[in-house]
Order: structure tokens, then sequence, then C-alpha cells
């Protein structure tokens, strides 16, 4: 028994466990073998591939349309459905929760006061307005 343990704490390890290295690494490789299969699918003629028996093979088409969909639908969500949700979960301008939170402390507005929070409002009407 160590004194941590007699104090109630105990360190944690922030290592990964061995078989999460070896995982990684297997996973690693059989992607290399996959992209190098693709590759050689892609730009090999169909006639050496017959030479060699492979005659199971998809079309060429799917070599170019499959990354083509795929980028697209990255695209797609990149600019047009994150950007959506975020402002679909964003308050508007107006709302209390915008800008401050339960810490805020907010001028009294005689004189010079003291480094407050200003609201979100105030300041686009001082900048824009």
């Amino acid at each position: 028994m160590s004194l941590n343990d007699l104090n109630g704490s105990s360190e944690t390890r922030n290592t990964p466990a061995p078989y999460r290295a070896i995982y990684g690494f297997v996973l690693w490789i059989i992607s290399y073998v996959f992209l190098i299969i693709y590759i050689v699918w892609a730009f090999v003629s169909e006639e050496w591939l017959r030479v060699f028996g492979l005659t199971y093979l998809p079309q060429k088409y799917w070599a170019v349309a499959i990354p083509a969909y795929i980028f697209l639908g990255v695209l797609l969500f990149g600019f047009v459905i994150y950007p959506s949700i975020n402002l679909l979960i964003t308050p508007p301008l107006n709302d209390f929760r915008t800008v401050t939170d339960e810490n805020a402390t907010f001028s009294a507005g005689k004189g010079i006061a003291p480094i407050t929070d200003v609201p979100l409002i105030e300041v686009c009407e001082k900048l824009y307005l």
C-alpha cells in the first residue's frame, strides 16, 4: 500500500494501454494495404487485371466517383450543414445569454464606471449604428 492510497488520492496514468498501440499499428498497415490495392485497381488497365485473374472488380467509374462523393459530402457538411446548425443553436443578439453569465457586473451609468461588462446590443449600437 502506498502513501497516496493512505491519503485517499491515487494518481492515474495517462499512458495508453499497449493493446491500443498494437491496434493503431495494425489499422495503419491495413489502411496502407487498401490504399495500394485501390491505386492498383484505379490505374492498371483491365487487360492486366484479367491476366492476374481479377475479373470481378467494379467499374473504373467508381475510382473517381466514390472520392468525389466523399469530397462533396465533406464540403456540404463543412460549409452548409455545420454553420446552419450553429446558427440554429445561437441565441439572438438581444438574448441575455449571448455574452453574459452569472459573474457579469453592469455599469450604473453615472460618471466613470469601474471595469464592467457592456451588453452586446450597446456595443453594436455604438460601433455600427
